[in-house]
C-alpha cells in the first residue's frame, strides 16, 4: 500500500504517503480517514518524506481532513521537499496547516 496511517496515543494520526500522492491515492486514502471522524482524533501528520508528487486531489485530503475528522484538531504536514514542498507553499496552504520541513 502507497500509504500507511499509524495511530498514536489514541489521538494522533500519522500518515505516511509514499510515491505520488495522486487522485487514486486521494481515493483510497480519504474514507479510511473520514472513519476516524467517530473517534477523538488531536491530531494528523501527513509525513511527506517518500512523496515525490502531489495532485490537487492530494492537497484536498489534507485539507478536508480537519472538516471531516474534527475541526478543533492540529492538521501538519511533515518532511515535505522538493517539488511537493513547491505545491504546497504556491497552494498557500502552509499559511494555514502547519508545515515542517528538513530543506
Amino acid at each position: 500500500m502507497p500509504y500507511n496511517i499509524k495511530e498514536k496515543n489514541r489521538s494522533e494520526l500519522v500518515i505516511e504517503i509514499k510515491g505520488e500522492f495522486d487522485s487514486i491515492m486521494a481515493g483510497e486514502l480519504q474514507p479510511e480517514l473520514e472513519s476516524y471522524s467517530n473517534k477523538t482524533i488531536n491530531n494528523i501528520t501527513f509525513d511527506l518524506a517518500e512523496t515525490v508528487f502531489i495532485a490537487s486531489s492530494g492537497l484536498r485530503v489534507i485539507i478536508i481532513a480537519k472538516d471531516k475528522i474534527g475541526s478543533d484538531m492540529n492538521v501538519n504536514i511533515a518532511n515535505a521537499k522538493g517539488i511537493v514542498l513547491d505545491t504546497i507553499k504556491m497552494c498557500g496552504i502552509n499559511k494555514f496547516i502547519n508545515v515542517t520541513t528538513t530543506e
